[in-house]
């Protein structure tokens, strides 16, 4: 006789779930940060389907059918494969549920797992793979794994049985994407993805639950319940390293799908699509800039680029402005010419530039102690650094904060404190005496000397020198960073033969941006709280339209150039992805000043010495010569650029991964290059190579060779 098992359904009255929702809102009139509407909303849903054992019938067949769980595994793919069991289905009304019998040991009795030699582990990392298999790749989910719905086989090899489908939810291709993009977002720490994927309302401040769907709802319900099971269990399992297989290949099946959809739709009107249209449809500025478009598509389809910004001037004119590419490895959405990137040390010129800034506006001298400046300064031999020691990287102060940072990373984030810390440190070098990159404490260095000349806040400075007189964007879509994993091995390939060179005035071996620790960096700098700290060494975010027009202005001696062409979209100094306020925040901000100032149409200049003068302190040449090291890479701020011949062209600064900003002063020519696919130097190389070659002006050295760029 066959072994069966069986359900009846219990009473469960409608009642009880209309005084749930009566508390849940009594709660968050009571306390509006307290809204678990969106919560108590999907419960209402879906608690009463429980109640029909027909659709747990169809549920589970359906289960046990995408995991394969009676045919043996059907995925070819060995990462997506599933080791579980669930009960086949008798019969079934809407009120009683027949299945097989299937004996085995409840998850939550470890004695007797533990009696049979069950490794609980094993067992709770195989749930775990069935989930996410259900949910990125099935799109149709149990959406309530607590303990009482496991057993555990009895007899060896031992597996999983998976019990209870009553309360299942259903996802579509586009919210598996969604979700699949928030997973590996949060479990990277790129919070910033996480800020993007709120799906039913723009939400400001704090993350609110009701900001997100009854679909994300029960998602990271599930996730806290998987996570239970190795608490309860007492085991240390990875969901991340699980889990991601799944979710990655939800994206790449969403990915593929609009793919597809988009050469079925041009195979019907215009023919084949053509790979150009992944460069953002912006105005084309020359012929150079409609021969660079090939270029970069060339360098798309050779798996060099991932999103991408060229911008540049001649003789005050906009000639190239192509943005290309997408936000992020997870992130498909079009990068545009607005769109904020990383550059990290590219942010050095522009507080370089904000130093000088307030030199021209007779704030503080280049040979002023700086702790005439900055008082708490002084302590621990730090009388006599200057502040042209600290733009020429010459202070000693090289690795200050250094070791803090790496055993706290975080440390970064707080503003107040590294300037309060770096006050207090010693340096490791007389002043002057070696020129030693200041990989990171050149921002503290300076940002501290800026607000104390100044009396006022960094971003103040920023925004009075360089934001309002340029009408350049401050908000807008930010882009995520990655790897090139070629890039990077092939740099391991050369990294020794070249770590005699790369010691060298402008580079020290202790940097925190050494190859060893770059992977880490990338999700370190891709968390929200560290893009929002003011980190003036390392994490400025900039299109590269900006850093064109920023070098394009100093090249003029501090004249602004016109803006850019009327058809330019989006406009220069706009801001359309930042959210819309709704009509409450309107009305609460409208009882504020608007602080926005609109732009000038007439030139303007930041600068007021001339030209040359304004040169020669950027790169230390003429009276300020004395204040450099002797034949140094950097003058007072900028890296100096040369020719292939060795004769000095311009001023500029690169950063980390590739990206760029140059001036070349004698042909009045700008550029910049951001990226969020990390490489060492590769793409830009390329692209700097074309442009200049199609102009017929020098090729700066550090981009004439084929071979890798230092690390910035």
């Amino acid at each position: 006789m066959e072994e069966v098992a069986d359900s009846l359904s219990s009473i469960i009255f409608s009642q009880d779930l209309k005084d749930a929702k009566s508390v849940v809102e009594w709660i968050y009139w009571a306390e509006p940060k307290f809204n678990f509407n969106a919560v108590i909303d999907e419960w209402c849903k879906e608690a009463p389907k429980e109640l029909d054992f027909n659709r747990e019938a169809e549920n589970t067949r359906k289960v046990s059918n995408n995991l394969g769980c009676k045919e043996g595994c059907r995925d070819k793919k060995p990462e997506h494969r599933v080791k579980v069991m669930m009960p086949e289905v008798i019969q079934s009304t809407e009120r009683v549920l027949i299945l097989e019998y299937m004996d085995g040991v409840r998850l939550n009795d470890s004695r007797s797992l533990d009696s049979l030699g069950v490794d609980k582990k094993n067992i709770v990392e195989e749930i775990t793979r069935a989930y996410a298999h259900q949910i990125f790749i099935d799109g149709f989910f149990n959406a309530d794994p607590h303990p009482g719905n496991f057993l555990v086989t009895k007899t060896s090899p031992h597996h999983p049985i998976l019990l209870d489908f009553g309360f299942t939810k259903s996802l579509s291709g586009s919210m598996k994407h969604a979700v699949a993009k928030m997973f590996l977002a949060s479990a990277e720490a790129t919070e910033i993805e996480l800020e993007t994927q709120k799906l039913r309302k723009p939400a400001f401040g704090d993350l609110q639950l009701d900001a997100f769907s009854g679909d994300i709802i029960l998602f990271l319900r599930v996730l806290n319940l998987l996570a239970g099971l190795s608490t309860a269990l007492n085991v240390s399992v990875s969901y991340y390293r699980i889990i991601r297989p799944f979710a990655e290949f939800a994206l790449e099946w969403f990915v593929s799908v609009i793919t597809s959809c988009v050469i079925t739709l041009s195979d019907t009107t215009e023919g084949p699509v053509d790979s150009a249209e992944w460069v953002c449809d912006s105005p084309i500025n020359s012929d150079v800039e409609a021969k660079l478009r090939p270029l970069l598509v060339k360098l798309r389809n050779a798996d060099k680029i991932l999103g991408i910004q060229v911008c540049a001037y001649k003789d005050g004119k906009v000639i190239i402005d192509t943005a290309a590419g997408v936000l992020g490895n997870y992130d498909p959405s079009p990068v545009q010419p607005d769109t904020l990137f990383p550059v990290f040390s590219v942010t050095k010129g522009v507080t370089a530039g904000m130093l000088h800034w307030l030199v021209d506006k007779g704030k503080l001298k280049l040979d002023e102690n700086v702790a005439n400046i900055w008082p708490e300064f002084s302590s621990n031999r730090k009388d006599l650094i200057k502040v042209h020691h600290v733009l020429n990287h010459t202070s000693g102060m090289h690795n200050a904060l250094a070791s803090l940072v790496q055993d706290n990373p975080m440390l970064l984030c707080d503003w107040d404190e590294c300037l309060k810390c770096i006050a207090t440190l010693a340096p490791e070098t007389e002043p002057g005496q070696q020129q030693l990159y200041h990989y990171l404490s050149y921002g503290w260095l300076c940002g501290g000397i800026i607000e104390h000349a100044s009396k006022k806040k960094f971003q103040e400075i920023l925004d009075d020198a360089f934001v309002h007189p340029l009408n350049v964007s401050v908000e807008s879509r930010l882009a995520t960073l990655t790897l090139d994993t070629n890039d990077l091995n092939r740099f391991y390939e050369i990294s020794s033969p070249r770590s005699s060179s790369c010691s060298s005035s402008s580079f020290n071996s202790s940097s925190i941006f050494q190859v060893d620790v770059l992977a880490g960096l990338i999700p370190l700098f891709n968390t929200l709280n560290v893009r929002r700290a003011i980190l003036p060494a390392a994490n400025g975010h900039f299109s590269a339209r900006a850093l064109a027009r920023y070098y394009a202005t100093l090249v003029d001696g501090g004249l602004v150039p016109p803006s850019h062409s009327s058809s330019s979209q989006p406009p220069l100094g706009s801001h359309p992805h930042h959210p819309t306020s709704t009509s409450k925040d309107k009305k609460h901000r409208g009882k504020k000043k608007d602080s926005k100032r609109e732009p000038k149409d007439d030139a303007c200049k930041i600068f007021s010495n001339q030209k040359q003068k304004i040169f020669d302190s950027f790169l230390g040449l003429g009276e300020y010569k004395k204040l450099t090291f002797p034949d140094g890479k950097f003058g007072l701020g900028f890296k100096r650029v040369c020719s292939t011949d060795g004769s000095l062209i311009g001023f500029g600064h690169a950063g980390l991964g590739g990206s760029t900003a140059y001036c070349d002063i004698s042909n009045r020519f700008a550029i910049s290059v951001t990226l969020n696919k990390l490489s060492f130097g590769s793409v830009t190389k390329d692209i700097i190579q074309f442009v200049c070659s199609e102009l017929n002006i020098p090729i700066p050295e550090d981009y004439a060779d084929s071979g890798l760029t230092p690390i910035n």
